[in-house]
């Protein structure tokens, strides 16, 4: 895994990351456990160690990096749809003092990040077998996120429903995108409207290694989300508002 970790800190040089030898090495960690589960779990179909970089953990930590002023130091955050831990344990392992739950609906992923997270000794990250649908209408989950964060799950739109329901008011929605998001962006306008969000900002960056784009699109919750939001489960993937 020599190869995984330098490939990691040069990647964070070009991209002007901070990346501490701590942080490196629990990376270095999650990606071997990735590896040693994807047969069972199919976590990623990325298997090339400059890409499992590039795509994974420095995608994950240059958005991260970008939005770190947008909530608290100490705040709380959820990561829907985390699969092997991406954005969501990436960043439980960068952001110690910041506390992470991952919703998973699929409870084999859930026992995967739950026993990473005690691999590699965070605590403060948990995994719950959840979708997104069940946990924005349970009392001791909704309202209560500062950060929901979601890459490569569904349309904006979709996760608009999935996302503001959980946010407390002033919080953020940070949702992963490709280059060109304009049109994606243009058709969840109707979402947020309903929902109580508002689109504050759209950050375009460029991964170190392939060079291809993304942008980091980051919604604000301003009003609260009527009770009947989120639809039951996969309603909102089946008629985005």
């Amino acid at each position: 895994m020599d190869t995984f970790s330098k490939t990691l800190n040069e990647g964070a040089a070009i991209a002007k990351l901070p990346l501490s030898q701590r942080l490196n090495s629990l990376l270095t960690q999650h990606w071997q456990l990735v590896r040693d589960a994807n047969h069972r779990f199919n976590l990623t179909a990325i298997t090339d160690e400059q890409a499992a970089a590039d795509k994974h953990y420095l995608d994950c930590l240059i958005a991260a990096h970008l939005s770190d002023s947008l909530w608290p130091s100490s705040g709380y955050a959820a990561d829907l749809g985390s699969g092997g831990g991406f954005p969501g344990l990436v960043l439980a392992a960068a952001y110690p003092a910041r506390r992470f739950v991952l919703l998973e609906s699929a409870r084999k992923k859930t026992d995967f990040l739950n026993d990473s997270a005690a691999a590699l000794d965070l605590g403060n990250v948990s995994a719950r077998p959840l979708r997104a649908e069940e946990a924005g209408q349970q009392p001791q989950l909704r309202g209560c996120f500062d950060c929901i964060m979601a890459r490569a799950v569904a349309e904006l739109a979709v996760l608009a429903e999935y996302a503001l329901p959980l946010l407390r008011l002033g919080g953020v929605f940070l949702a992963w995108k490709g280059p060109e998001p304009q049109a994606e962006i243009a058709a969840a306008a109707p979402a947020l409207a309903v929902l109580g969000g508002e689109l504050l900002q759209s950050r375009g960056y460029t991964l170190p290694f392939s060079g291809e784009g993304r942008t980091l699109t980051v919604i604000g919750k301003t009003r609260e989300t009527p009770q009947k939001y989120p639809r039951r489960s996969g309603m909102p993937r089946k008629k985005p508002l």
